[in-house]
């Protein structure tokens, strides 16, 4: 229940944020030479969702570094039998904040085209996911690393590729770059 709270308050100041940039405009207008920041709004949207990022990063790695204090320490009992040992935490929590600084990044351009085009599906599929990578990673609980992974990174990808077409880009454009022409 705490954790749909805290969701509930993450995305209610994502969107304060967004109001506050779009009431702030021509404000930040006047302190910049370059006009291309306020008129192209995925930068803010990068900017501010890589700062909510690396906040929940820095939180999720506290509670990390918190857990290695010692043997007693909660959030550590991990049974052997598991698929992945309790040597591999770490390297599943590294791997999970990596997934949900990208995310919450891609969140934040996702939200904030949304409601500059009161596009209200983009808006509930940032909320949706949100949700949903939160509530599943509750599975690492009982050992069900791999399917936490699976699906966190899964996510990441088609909010990622969500991101990349709302910032316009194009699946010609995608090979272009690959194929380095």
């Amino acid at each position: 229940m705490v954790q749909i709270i805290i969701i509930c308050i993450y995305e209610a100041a994502r969107y304060l944020v967004f109001e506050l940039l779009r009431r702030t405009e021509t404000g930040l207008l006047e302190f910049t030479d370059n006009n291309s920041i306020i008129q192209n709004k995925h930068i803010l949207a990068y900017v501010s969702g890589l700062g909510f990022g690396t906040s929940s990063g820095i939180f999720i790695l506290t509670n990390v570094l918190a857990d290695m204090v010692g043997p007693a320490t909660y959030g550590l009992n991990i049974d052997e039998s598991q698929i992945f040992p309790k040597n591999n935490f770490f390297l599943i929590s590294s791997a999970l904040t990596l997934a949900i600084v990208l995310l919450n990044t891609f969140w934040n351009i996702i939200l904030f085209d949304g409601c500059k085009h009161s596009n209200y599906k983009k808006i509930v599929y940032v909320i949706f996911t949100h949700f949903f990578v939160s509530l599943i990673s509750l599975l690492n609980q009982q050992g069900y690393h791999v399917i936490t992974l699976t699906a966190v990174y899964l996510s990441t990808i088609v909010t990622g590729t969500i991101t990349y077409k709302t910032v316009g880009g194009s699946l010609q454009n995608f090979t272009k770059f690959i194929t380095c022409k």
